[in-house]
Formats: C-alpha cells, structure tokens, sequence
C-alpha cells in the first residue's frame, strides 16, 4: 500500500510499514516537526548528571521564565515554545523525547460561537415577520451550540485546520514496563472571553439560566407559529433570542502579543520538577514502572492536547500498560477534580493534601486530563483550581499571570509526597 507523504509523516511511526521507514536512521530536525516529520528516538541515552534538589527547582523555575509569549493553539509561538520544552527536557533528563503534531481547528475554536450567534440574528430579524421560519432557524442555531459547547464539534471544523504539538519524553523502566506513571500539564495559553469583563459568572447558574431560556424561546417561538398572537409574547421572544445571540457573538475575544504569556506555566513547571526529581533519584520509581511527562498543547487548557495523547498513546497504540495519570490543571488551589473519588489516585492526594475538597468535576473548563483520561479506564485525578466562578478577565488571572519561585517550591513539597505514594503503590504491581 503506497502512503502518501504527508499521511504518512502525521501518523505514528509504529503505524508505518514501509521500507522507507526502516531505512530511515537519522533523528529528524526539529525545525521539520510543522511538517509532521516524526521524530526517530536514538538508542544512545546520555549520563544523567547528579544535581542538587535546588538546582531541580532553579532550571524548573527557569524553564518557565524564559518563556516570554502567548501560546495561542496552532500558532507559531507555540511551535516555538514546544520545540524549547522539548531541547530543554531533553537536555535535563538526558533522554530523547518527541513532539506529537496534531490537528487543531482555530476557525471554529475562533468563530464558531460568532456563527451561531450569527444565526441567532438571522432568526431574530426572521422572528418580526415569520415566526415559524423563526422557529426553525432558532432549532439550527440551538443544536450547532450544544454540539459546539458540550462536544467541542461543529461545521465549521472542516474549514480551517492548524497544528499545535504536545511534548512527550519517557523515563523508561529498568526491567519489563509493567506499570506507567502519567505527569502532564498544558503549556498552551487561551484566549480571553469577552463575556466575563464586568462581574463574576457562577458557572452552573449560567448553564442552567441558558437553559431556561433556550426553553422559553422553543415554546414561545412553538407558540407564536402556531399562530397565537400575543404582544407581550412577541416581546418577550425577542429581548430572550437577542439575549441569547449577543452572547454568541461576545464570546470570545483575542489575546494581544505578551499577553497572558505566563498562563498556566508554573503548573508546566511543578510537573517538570517532578519528573526531573524522580530522574535524579530513580530508587523512588520501580523497576516495572515507566515515567510519562508530556507538556500538552492545543488551547482549551489541555484538552485538544489530551485527546490527541490519548488517541496516538491508548488507542492507536497500547505503550502505556496499567496507567495512572496526574494532571496539573492550575496550582492556585487544591481543588482535586475526579470523576471517581475512590480511585486510588484520588484518595493519595486526598490523604496529602489534609482533606482539600474534592470535586466531581462537570464545568467547562477544568479537569479535561481527568475525564479524558478516566474515559478509558485509566485511575486519574487533575489538582487544580474551582471554577465555580468565572472571574472577569479570567485567562489573565488565573494561575497567578506571572512566575512565583517561593509558590513553585511550596507547592513542589506537596504535591512530591503524593506522587511518590502512587509509586509505591505501583511497586506492588509485579
């Protein structure tokens, strides 16, 4: 079977068959990676020097800092970025890591709120003198926003599609990998929302308020094309579907060059610390256990950037047996986001960090590693921040906006101890 070139750069290598492949012994430059040429991990590894705890928290803190733009999905800062996670992780850990390119859709992650609002407009002028052209329009747009908000899909995907990268390096296990330890966070910024300017938005309340009027305008629009006359009606119809589509329509807006440029990063740093420090003192990691950190991208915290983990590492390829992953979605707070707080996982954290409320997590935003990861079966938990309330000008104050080296250090020491139990746990897994 021929593979085309650009096909067969963007699938895995362990997909490819070709004798093309096999020949292939060089490691590809990482200036290639934006045309998906995977990269061949050496054989070689090299000596990993001893260093002191200290210096592990001053090159994490440092890793971070030198990071100076917005990440935005798709866009060249990012490639940048990844390709600088990537040589700076390689050189610390002294093993050769991987950028995993994937699709990203930046026309519908741009515009594809805008679209429906769009429609919602449409439907609004239709409303003043055809209710039940009305009517339909308002299903359309109604069913594009819940494919849109709750499955992350709509139309406009097949329009436009970018790259975006997820950093992936392997502390290997000394014997036969029996067990796998997952370490992520999302190095990616997102953009800010229009919406949230002015005053804080409970999440929940928000849903269920958009709800409420989704199903006052079904009625109402069911109502008036049927013929019904009702002024008060028509009024009320109206100021819900203009309501509704200003919403849309201001959803979104666009970061600034700089702006949010430490988004998320001391998170990014914590797990790479960790990884570092379990590198340096490898007697904490069994013998059967391979150690993960991967560096997720695509925007959305982490989501696109998980999902395509997921897809290439699980379900394309079974490399990782007996998973356990721990995300760090955002380290203002110890929230812990779970779908199963009795996973094992969980209940560790639970236990080390003095009873920090845990959260069966169903907002928008936070926990993506969690639900993604448990999705397939695998015992996850995301430490990170509660978004019951969305902030005004959210994206550039959570997570701090800035690097704190003090904050990093204090949250290293706690968050260290529950990955060391996990390791012990996972010690009893021969």
């Amino acid at each position: 079977m021929k593979v085309t070139s650009k096909a067969k750069n963007f699938f895995s290598k362990k997909q490819l068959n070709t004798e093309e492949e096999k020949l292939e012994t060089k490691e590809v430059k990482k200036e290639n990676t934006f045309e998906f040429m995977p990269r061949i991990e050496a054989i070689e590894e090299k000596k990993v020097d001893k260093i002191s705890d200290k210096e592990i928290l001053d090159r994490g803190v440092e890793l971070v800092e030198s990071i100076s733009s917005s990440r935005i999905q798709g866009s060249k800062e990012e490639r940048e970025v990844a390709n600088y996670l990537l040589n700076s992780t390689e050189k610390f850990f002294g093993k050769k890591g991987s950028l995993e390119p994937f699709y990203v859709s930046n026309f519908s992650h741009n515009y594809g709120l805008m679209l429906i609002g769009a429609i919602f407009l449409i439907a609004l002028i239709t409303f003043a003198f055809e209710p039940l052209a009305s009517l339909f329009l308002y299903i359309i747009g109604l069913i594009v926003l819940v494919c849109r908000v709750f499955f992350k899909k709509d139309a406009t995907t097949i329009i436009k599609k970018d790259i975006s990268f997820n950093v992936v390096n392997e502390l290997d296990s000394r014997a036969k990998t029996e067990n796998t330890l997952i370490i992520s966070a999302n190095y990616s910024s997102s953009r800010n929302w229009l919406l949230n300017r002015f005053f804080p938005i409970n999440s929940k309340a928000f849903l269920f308020a958009n709800g409420i009027i989704s199903l006052v305008l079904l009625i109402g629009l069911i109502v008036l094309s049927a013929g019904v006359i009702s002024v008060g009606l028509e009024v009320v119809v109206g100021l819900l579907l203009a309501l509704q589509m200003l919403l849309c329509l201001c959803f979104y807006s666009f970061d600034k060059p700089n702006k949010n440029n430490k988004h998320g990063l001391q998170s990014l740093a914590i797990a790479e610390m960790i990884v570092d420090y379990l590198n340096q003192h490898n007697g904490l990691v069994g013998d059967n256990t391979k150690i993960v950190f991967v560096a997720v991208g695509g925007g959305t915290d982490g989501a696109n950037g998980t999902k395509a983990f997921i897809r290439e590492h699980f379900k394309n390829n079974n490399d990782y047996p007996n998973a356990v992953a721990v995300s760090f979605e955002s380290i203002n707070e110890n929230t812990l986001f779970t779908k199963n707080p009795k996973n094992k996982a969980t209940t560790i954290a639970y236990e080390r960090l003095n009873k920090t409320p845990i959260k069966k997590h169903r907002a928008l935003l936070k926990g993506y590693g969690t639900n993604l990861f448990d999705s397939i079966g695998v015992d996850a938990v995301a430490i990170g921040e509660s978004i019951d309330k969305i902030e005004t000008d959210f994206n550039t104050i959570k997570d701090n906006g800035h690097v704190d080296r003090e904050f990093i250090e204090e949250k290293f020491y706690s968050y260290l101890p529950i990955i060391t139990d996990l390791l012990n746990e996972l010690k009893g897994n021969k």
